[in-house]
């Protein structure tokens, strides 16, 4: 079963993530320790005489996850993992890389095993900006 977009709006990306709006957030990915700081984009205003960023947006953290997931994952990184979890994130780069000679750096998306589609946030309990990315292996 695809899923329907036809009622998707694009401009819903540059809407405010959440209900109230906020100019930054920390985003947590437990299966890989990483915290990720998302930001709003400077909108040039002036509030109480100091610059007013604009809310974090839908974009800002699809943007953001993207580039800092498709970075080399580093050496402690991979490290941090269980053996079995590395052994099928190895799978995934040979999968991914294979055929293509000279791109078989591991990258932080590869330690994931194919969960790589975002399916939304959850709010951490401890009353602080900081919310749970969920990934799913598929839509």
């Amino acid at each position: 079963m695809r899923p329907n977009y036809t009622n998707f709006k694009t401009t819903t990306l540059e809407e405010s993530a959440f209900q109230t709006p906020v100019p930054f957030v920390t985003v947590l990915i437990p299966d890989l320790g990483a915290e990720i700081q998302v930001g709003g984009i400077p909108s040039g205003a002036m509030m109480h005489g100091h610059p007013f960023p604009h809310p974090v947006t839908v974009s800002n953290i699809i943007n953001t996850l993207g580039l800092w997931l498709s970075q080399v994952a580093t050496r402690e990184e991979c490290k941090a993992l269980p053996p079995p979890v590395m052994a099928t994130a190895a799978q995934y780069l040979q999968a991914r890389t294979q055929g293509h000679p000279g791109s078989d750096s591991m990258r932080r998306f590869d330690l994931l095993c194919g969960r790589v589609f975002f399916t939304g946030l959850t709010r951490t309990n401890d009353g602080s900006n900081r919310w749970i990315v969920h990934l799913s292996p598929r839509v």
